[in-house]
């Protein structure tokens, strides 16, 4: 009679570890949790440096250095909460490790010096100190405000935070803010056809960008002749998807404009897929025109584009 064995069968599962479970599982449990972080917070939005600035102007100058610091980091924390809330297409935190910022966006204290004294503003700019004027301008103090502190940094963080809430709750705000700067950012660097149903796709993900019906897309694409070199521009309106796949994790969109000197037109005509025959590969470009936030739960389909 052959004496018992201590290793296991070929076909065992391995022995238990002393304090329970298997060290294989246990493994491969602990490599699973540790890869599943950099998973969940992979990100192919385009990301958007959203910061506030403060610099040395009376208002400032005495203010505890600390006190001040901290005033920058809690403004520019609420410009990128604000920014995510209203603007989901975009990613407001630089800090998920998503590559280099497609785009700045400053909210810079600025003196504007009167003859009372010096009021004092946001001022919305793309990050080079320009800005649009008007509604890029939000208002701060008053020349001869008794509210402006003296040497408080804590009260000036308190205003800026005010008028940061107080302007991402106004429709005109938030409507400036997307023409004249976000709508510059491209969500996409490729177009593709589905020509059976008369629509062009755009490879991004509607859940990830929580993309509405109703919102417009700007699309362009390089065309050549062989001689001559073109640009030819689309404007998609985002629809409901059907849910076929493989596009219905992405975004789709009929033709409402299109536009191909000498060629223009406002719906898809078989002209159009001739000037796609001669598309420059590589030169694509998407922008958002129009964003309407999705708020619906996600759903099985996702969303289409059609040209307005």
């Amino acid at each position: 009679m052959k004496p018992a064995s201590n290793q296991p069968s070929s076909g065992s599962r391995s022995a238990p570890r002393p304090g329970g479970g298997f060290a294989c599982g246990a493994r491969l449990v602990l490599g699973w949790l540790a890869l599943a972080p950099a998973l969940l917070l992979a990100d192919t939005r385009p990301v958007i440096n959203a910061r506030v600035v403060i610099p040395e102007t009376p208002l400032t100058r005495d203010c505890d250095p600390a006190k001040l610091r901290e005033c920058v980091e809690e403004t520019t924390r609420r410009l990128q909460e604000l920014g995510a809330e209203h603007f989901s297409y975009l990613n407001w935190n630089p800090g998920t490790g998503a590559g280099p910022a497609a785009a700045n966006l400053t909210l810079e204290l600025r003196e504007f010096p009167e003859a009372l004294g010096s009021a004092y503003a946001l001022v919305l700019s793309d990050g080079s100190g320009a800005h649009t004027g008007g509604a890029s301008l939000l208002p701060v103090y008053t020349a001869n405000s008794l509210r402006q502190p003296t040497a408080n940094a804590p009260k000036i963080k308190a205003q800026l935070l005010a008028v940061i809430a107080r302007e991402f709750a106004k429709d005109t705000f938030r409507q400036h803010l997307q023409e004249e700067y976000l709508s510059n950012i491209a969500i996409a660097s490729e177009l593709r056809l589905a020509e059976a149903k008369q629509q062009f796709i755009v490879p991004v993900d509607c859940d990830e960008l929580r993309m509405r019906q109703g919102s417009i897309l700007a699309a362009k694409f390089r065309v050549s002749d062989g001689t001559t070199l073109a640009w030819a521009t689309l404007i998609l309106a985002t629809n409901e998807s059907d849910g076929d796949e493989p596009w219905y994790y992405q975004l789709r969109g009929d033709v409402k404009k299109f536009t191909c000197a000498p060629v223009s037109l406002d719906r898809w005509n078989d002209d159009l897929l001739e000037i796609w025959k001669k598309r420059v590969p590589g030169l694509d470009e998407v922008k958002v025109t129009t964003y309407i936030k999705e708020t619906r739960p996600r759903r099985a389909g996702r969303l289409v584009t059609t040209h307005e």
